[in-house]
């Protein structure tokens, strides 16, 4: 019995532990990573002539407008616009009845030290009855923003094509840029 003990490896040769090792640090790195605050306005651009808004001494906060620059994580978005009753320059792409496409016109800022990817899905429009779409695949849009990388401190403006229920004013976008993080900025339409 006393050979079996000898022969034993040593804990820190075992593939368990280097396993738990893994899972402790990738655990201390995402609470770390996700102690960021919520998505903030830095600014606006926008057109138009605004009144000053009051604001806490946190500028943290999860619903915006049109025009707002945002930070979220490691980069600024703006939706810059919206076009309403958007048509495709293919006669074949309609949108289905009852329905309209809306273009959202989006300028994504990388404010980190290194490359940041960007993906369509990140994107959800939410409409009068809570119901969450993803951007509709359209042909004729030339500057859609499906995906891609953008360098340190780079920037990228494009757009995405939404169809949604004709006429309906309470449209939201919901833009979550990292499924891990949690946060999540809401742009009322």
């Amino acid at each position: 019995m006393s050979e079996s003990k000898s022969t034993q490896q040593p804990i820190y040769k075992k593939w368990w532990f280097w396993a738990a090792i893994v899972l402790v640090t990738c655990v201390i790195g995402g609470a770390i990573s996700g102690s960021n605050k919520d998505a903030q306005k830095v600014g606006e651009n926008s057109n138009e002539t605004s009144t000053s808004e009051t604001s806490d001494d946190d500028n943290s906060q999860k619903t915006f407008k049109v025009g707002d620059i945002i930070a979220i994580e490691s980069q600024e978005m703006t939706i810059t616009s919206v076009d309403r009753n958007w048509n495709s320059s293919n006669q074949f792409v309609k949108p289905a009845e009852g329905k309209e496409y809306i273009k959202v016109n989006i300028t994504l800022t990388n404010k980190s030290d290194d490359k940041m990817s960007y993906l369509s899905n990140a994107w959800k429009i939410e409409d009068k009855d809570g119901a969450l779409e993803n951007a509709a695949v359209v042909v004729g849009n030339d500057d859609n923003l499906t995906y891609g990388e953008i360098t340190a401190g780079g920037k990228k403006a494009g757009s995405l094509i939404f169809e949604v229920p004709a006429g309906d004013t309470n449209l939201k976008i919901h833009y979550e840029p990292s499924l891990w993080s949690g946060r999540e900025a809401i742009i009322e339409l």
